[in-house]
């Protein structure tokens, strides 16, 4: 697995986590029930996925292939184009985490890993692992 940039932690609220183009202004997202039932909301310049638990959580971005030791518990795919050579990730209340990610189109697959048991008030540890792989390939 080549990692891009780095690990990183954030704290997520409202059950989501969105990755955007750096420099586009901050998405909103009205979810509709399709993209519950799907796992993720998405315009031209962003992606919200939905989060597992409201808590602080492991990122990690990766290019190429990982090798997986683990199950996840949520995964999805999606295309992504990158227009300025960077994305951010975040949550509603949390800081931007900022990776290079050289422009062009992508496919985004996006990991859930509980690092925790759950617990009775929904709040655990989560792993998420974004997965750029280049669009065609």
């Amino acid at each position: 697995m080549k990692e891009i940039k780095r690990k990183d932690e954030i704290l997520v609220s409202y059950h989501q986590i969105i990755i955007s183009n750096i420099g586009i202004s901050s998405p909103h997202f009205e979810w509709s029930g399709q993209d519950y039932e799907k796992g993720y909301a998405a315009d031209e310049f962003a992606v919200s996925f939905a989060a597992l638990s409201n808590s602080s959580a492991e990122i990690q971005v990766v290019q190429g292939q990982p090798q997986l030791n683990f199950k996840p518990e949520f995964t999805c795919k999606v295309p992504f184009r990158v227009v300025n050579g960077a994305v951010e990730i975040k949550s509603i209340l949390s800081k931007k985490l900022v990776y290079e990610i050289p422009a062009g189109n992508y496919y985004i697959t996006f990991w859930a890993i509980p690092l925790e048991e759950k617990t009775k008030n929904g709040l655990y540890r989560v792993k998420y692992i974004f997965q750029f792989s280049k669009a065609g390939l």
